[in-house]
């Protein structure tokens, strides 16, 4: 196994909004029981995300993706079930 990503677009959504979407998915991927083929139990994968909002922060599609892809790797430095948004959208 090895890294996999997914981007989740949010038309018309606000800092506040997307953040609390990805505390929603991260919750949601820790109340899952995954198991085996063999139906043993297994740890449940983790989930850290990189958020970054159109317009205020890029002006087109390529700079949206690069700015959460950014942000995706400060929040796995973190740690495990990470989000890094901008502190700035928080104002």
């Amino acid at each position: 196994m090895g890294w996999r990503g997914f981007v989740i677009s949010l038309p018309n959504a606000t800092a506040m909004q997307a953040q609390q979407i990805a505390l929603r998915v991260r919750d949601t991927m820790l109340t899952l029981t995954v198991r085996s083929q063999e139906q043993k139990t297994i740890p449940v994968p983790t989930i850290s995300q990189g958020i970054a909002i159109f317009p205020n922060e890029a002006s087109n599609i390529v700079e949206l993706i690069h700015l959460a892809d950014k942000r995706l790797y400060i929040a796995k430095e973190r740690g495990r079930n990470q989000i890094e948004p901008d502190p700035a959208q928080w104002e």
